[in-house]
This record gives structure tokens, sequence and C-alpha cells, in this order.
């Protein structure tokens, strides 16, 4: 780490910090950190949206050659990708603790693996962390990790590290190499997490040189994994790419989202207006080192489309990074209530959540103990009541992943685009794909209209709370205030 005569801020300069001084707040981190695991430790099922695909996936990828139900309906072929961080993760692991605990273990990790990489970049940029900067760690428990993007919240914990090290090792021979090679690794593991390193290190560049030209020949070695990128032609996933201010609004406004939207709507409202009034005072100054990049990861957030490079959600994953980038900029003497006040609100959130996860994890429990019901090697054919809302994606839309896990079932909410995951669906049942498990109730009916299947199924495992129609050769084998699942029976002759 060079020595800084100057740093560059809004507001006045101030010198860098003893490097060694943080480290004295590293309890207070890894107290943070435990808070973020204490959702994992109430119940078995997290409430990650996609976090039941995730399951499936690692059980096919692990027990395919041993089942001939899931061989069957499944292939599941590797090849170099930006999106296998938590599959090679998950690849001992499942072997070791199955995949249910593996699963828990890797998600579980992800959090607190974020907060040390906040704290190791707040305490390569300022040694000693101030107060305000305390307030970045809001956003690290957000919409892309409560949606279930194992792969990409973990390459944004990686890169994060990976920007620490190269504030830290500034001067160093090695620091471009290493570089490289970590970019490759981050890639890897999600390549959204890739283009916020890329981000990052290329703004703090700038706001050391002011010099764009020059900035970007230090940030060159960020740039290593680009032969890949480019190498790889990749199917953009089928959503429509909604780019207007209102989507962009929406995205923005629930980028914290959990599992009380307007809640955390309302402490993003009121973290930004406390923000706002302390720089205007002049209270609080921003570090342009942390600053611009936020700037960068909040324009290319503006201006990328939804779905991008094979993923959907391209933009509204980058909104909470240019959140906790922002908030790790702001810089004061002193203000210990503001700290105190920050921790506070991350202990309430976990707090929240953690109560949610417990009773949803209790409901989820008996819904995929009814699979017992369900015959080993069946075609499981998922509905989801969805209104069609960016935010409203049930927690349980997913669910019927635990079906491929538990009975090595077909079912029709796995992620199987070409050129993105290594799992695929063998013919003839290609259409049984996410996002097929969507559907809107009936308005003439005020029903989930499901009397006559798109496909031939063996069990009906429907999500919702509308009433549902179901067919004729229908048997329900479980029911509750959210869901149900029934046997079809064959049809005659």
């Amino acid at each position: 780490m060079s020595d800084n005569t100057s740093i560059p801020t809004i507001g006045i300069a101030a010198p860098r910090g003893n490097a060694l001084a943080g480290f004295g707040e590293l309890p207070v981190w890894l107290a943070l950190a435990g808070m973020a695991l204490l959702p994992f430790l109430v119940t078995s099922f997290p409430s990650l949206t996609d976090y039941p695909s995730h399951l499936a996936r690692w059980h096919v990828m692990l027990d395919l050659d041993d089942s001939p139900f899931l061989h069957k309906f499944y292939d599941f072929h590797w090849h170099l990708v930006g999106n296998l961080g938590t599959d090679l993760l998950a690849l001992p692991l499942g072997r070791i603790f199955g995949v249910e605990l593996a699963g828990q273990i890797i998600a579980g990790s992800i959090v607190p693996l974020t907060l040390v990489a906040l704290f190791l970049v707040a305490r390569a940029i300022y040694g000693q962390i101030p107060a305000p900067a305390y307030l970045a760690v809001n956003f690290v428990w957000a919409a892309p990790f409560s949606l279930g993007f194992l792969n990409y919240t973990l390459s944004i914990a990686l890169a994060l590290f990976a920007f620490a090290a190269w504030v830290t090792r500034e001067g160093r021979d090695s620091r471009a190499p290493l570089m490289a090679l970590a970019a490759c690794g981050i890639w890897l593991c999600h390549s959204g997490g890739w283009g916020a390193l890329v981000l990052m290190v290329g703004g703090y560049e700038l706001a050391r040189t002011g010099n764009p030209i020059i900035a970007g020949l230090r940030a060159l070695p960020t740039l290593a994994p680009l032969p890949l990128v480019l190498d790889k032609t990749v199917q953009v996933a089928g959503h429509a790419p909604l780019t207007t201010w209102n989507y962009k609004l929406t995205a923005l406004a629930y980028c914290l989202t959990g599992r009380f939207k307007l809640l955390d709507a309302v402490c993003l409202a009121l973290l930004l207006l406390l923000a706002a009034v302390l720089i205007a005072r002049g209270i609080v100054r921003i570090d342009l080192r942390l600053g611009i990049p936020a700037a960068l990861v909040f324009m290319a957030a503006m201006v990328l489309p939804r779905s991008f490079g094979g993923g959907d959600l391209a933009d509204v994953r980058l909104f909470p990074v240019a959140g906790l980038l922002f908030f790790l900029s702001l810089r004061a003497e002193g203000m210990d209530w503001l700290r105190q006040a920050a921790i506070a609100l991350f202990a309430a959130r976990m707090a929240i959540v953690a109560s949610g996860w417990h009773d949803d994890g209790e409901l989820r429990e008996r819904q995929v103990a009814a699979l017992e019901e369900v015959e080993p090697g069946s075609r499981v054919l998922n509905f989801v009541l969805s209104n069609g809302s960016l935010y409203d994606m049930p927690s349980n839309s997913h669910l019927s992943g635990y079906a491929v896990i538990r009975r090595d079932a077909l079912t029709n909410s796995n992620f199987a685009i070409p050129g993105v995951h290594m799992l695929s669906v063998r013919a003839p049942y290609t259409e049984w794909v996410d996002p097929s498990q969507f559907r809107r109730r009936n308005r003439k009916l005020n029903a989930m209209n499901m009397q006559v299947l798109p496909v031939t199924a063996d069990y009906v495992w429907y999500m919702g709370k509308a009433r549902a129609l179901l067919p004729k050769r229908a048997t329900i084998v479980y029911r509750d205030s959210e869901s149900l699942l029934a046997r079809i029976a064959p049809r005659e002759g």
C-alpha cells in the first residue's frame, strides 16, 4: 500500500489512516457476519427464491449416472462459462454432506464472506473505518441474494476481496498478474462479479490519477478474462428487455428487498435521505476512490437491459453493489452514533428475515414432506401463481426443485438455458424448464385454471392462494393454505 499525501474526496482532503488500525474493528465485523447466519440457523429451507433449483441441478450433477430416472429426464455437461461458482463448490461438498446440507453451507457463507470482504476494502482505503461507511453493511443482504442468485452474489464477495487486494498491493510487481488471475477466477464464478470488479478497479484508478487513459491502462489486468468472454456465444434469456424508467426506478426502490418489501423500500429511502442531508451540510464527505466506482456501477445498472449475456435481471443485480460502494465512500470524523445505528439496522433486518424464514420453513417442511406421496421418477408439473410483477415473485416459485432431489422427478422449474447452464432436459421434455411454471389467474373464473394441462404429467404441484381448478382425473394428496399436490390418473385406454 503506497503512501497518499492527498486523498480525493468531495470535501476536504484527509490523510489515510494506519492500515493496521482497522483490524481493531474486526470483531465488530465478525459479529455482523454472525448476524447474517441467523436466518440459516432457524430453518432447513432457506427462503431464497432460486435456491431449490440450485439444489436440484447439483443433485442431477452428482447422481445422474446412478439414477435411471434422472438419466431419463436430464443431461449434464460441463463447459467453460462465466456461471460456475457454487456448482464447483457443490461438487465436493455435495458428495461429503449431501446437496441439501451443502446448499445451506454454501448459501449461508455468502453474506458473511461479503461482509469480511467489505471490511477489508474499507480497511485498505481508510485504515480506521469511518462511522458513515458502516451504513454499507445493509446492502450485502439485498435483492440478488434474496432472489437466490448464488453464483452472482458469491462472485461479488470475491470481487470485493480482489479489489481490497488491489488497493493494498499498490506498487508491488506482483499486483498485475495476481489481479489477472483473480479476474479469471471471478469470471468463472459469475461474469457479473467480474464486470463489477472491472468497474471498481477502473473507478478507483480514475480517482487516483484523474486521467481516464492512465486509469484504463492500470486497470488492464482486470480484463484478462475478455478472450473467454468473446469466445462465448450465449443465447440470451427469453425475457423482454424492459428498460423503461418505471422499471428502473422499481428495481432501484426494491434493491434491498427481502421478506418485507415495503420495509426495505422505506429503509433505503431513509438511508439515502440521511446521506443527502449529511453531505449537503458538509458533515460527511465522499471519498472518490469508492464514490467513482459506485457511480460507474450505478450507471451500468441504468444502461444495461434486463436480459444480458444469457441471464435475467442483469441490471437489478448491480444496484445493491452501487449502494454498497456509495455508502462505503462516506467518511467523517466521530459520529459513533451513526456506526451504532447502522449496526442496529442490520441486526433488526436480520432478525426480521430470520423470523420470516422460520415461519416459511415450517410450512415448507410440510410441503416437501408431502413428496412422499409421489412415486420416484414421476413427472411433476409445477404451477406458480404470479401477477407478473418483478418484486412479487413468490419465495416458493422454485420449491418443486425438491421433487428432483427427493424423488428424482421431472419438474418444469429448472434452469436449462443453452450455453449458460450445464443442465439440460432430454426430449421429449424440452419444454419442462423455467419459467414455464409461472401462470396468471383466470380473471373470469377467479381461479388458477389447470383443467387442461399443457403437457402430460403424473402430478400437479400448485403454489398459490387463488382457487385451483383441476382436471377431472386429479386426486388431491396434500393441501395447505398456499399449495396443493394432486395425482393425475392416466387416461383410460
